[in-house]
């Protein structure tokens, strides 16, 4: 990250319509952002870890920077039980992205088949209720929709128009 970046606000993503995911939602933007459960450090400067929290913010330097949160409306008052349904949707994700040929930072793993950029940005993932009771294969293909749309969003509109082109002319064969 160059030091002119200046790291949002966690409110500045916009949430992404991916149709049929039914156990996360997403919010997402091209900046970086910080995550949601520090946001009220960097926004007090009076707080004792304002200064170390932000520049440990400004050293990143992942191309993407996303992580999941399991509300207690979504996962329910137990702390163990988020505690996992977010370890299991981390896990998911992470897989995902390896499958699509990212670590889980959002770099493109050397020598990959897929080649193309790294992923870019901020993702917030938020994990839903209904993820509690999907097996892991279901689970896995909500992830895999995740990464693509990622991937989509982050392409230009005239590739992703040029591209929605392609499929409609291939389809017409």
């Amino acid at each position: 990250m160059s030091a002119s970046q200046v790291i949002k606000s966690p409110s500045t993503l916009k949430q992404l319509k991916i149709p049929g995911l039914t156990a996360f939602v997403v919010r997402w933007a091209p900046h970086y952002s910080y995550a949601l459960s520090t946001t009220r450090i960097i926004e007090q400067t009076s707080h004792p870890l304002h200064e170390s929290v932000k520049r440990r913010w400004a050293a990143r330097k992942d191309p993407l920077w996303w992580y999941c949160v399991t509300s207690i409306r979504e996962g329910g008052n137990r702390k163990v039980t988020r505690g996992w349904l977010n370890r299991r949707s981390t896990v998911a994700i992470t897989l995902a992205l390896n499958r699509k040929g990212y670590d889980k930072t959002g770099n493109r793993i050397a020598g990959d088949r897929f080649g193309g950029e790294n992923l870019k940005g901020s993702a917030m993932v938020m994990v839903l209720s209904s993820a509690l009771h999907l097996k892991s294969e279901a689970l896995s293909r909500q992830a895999d929709m995740v990464i693509a749309h990622l991937e989509k969003a982050q392409r230009p509109k005239s590739q992703v128009y040029s591209a929605k082109l392609a499929t409609e002319e291939r389809s017409m064969r």
